[in-house]
């Protein structure tokens, strides 16, 4: 989910992103992220969402 919301507002975090995520197919956790993508993936957009009408940008757009 950091992974997307960051790349969202332009921070590149795949450099620690995608070893972190990487190592838990290791310990079958890889499995647990596939079942659940629908859930991360409603979760970041919401977090996208929420970034977006956020205060700041209204301010830095005055």
């Amino acid at each position: 989910m950091t992974f997307i919301v960051c790349g969202s507002v332009g921070l590149d975090v795949g450099g620690e992103s995608i070893p972190y995520v990487a190592g838990w197919g290791e310990q079958g956790a890889l499995e647990a992220v596939t079942a659940f993508a629908k859930t991360i993936d409603a979760l970041a957009r919401r977090l996208e969402d929420a970034l977006a009408d956020s205060p700041a940008d209204d301010e830095a757009a005055a």
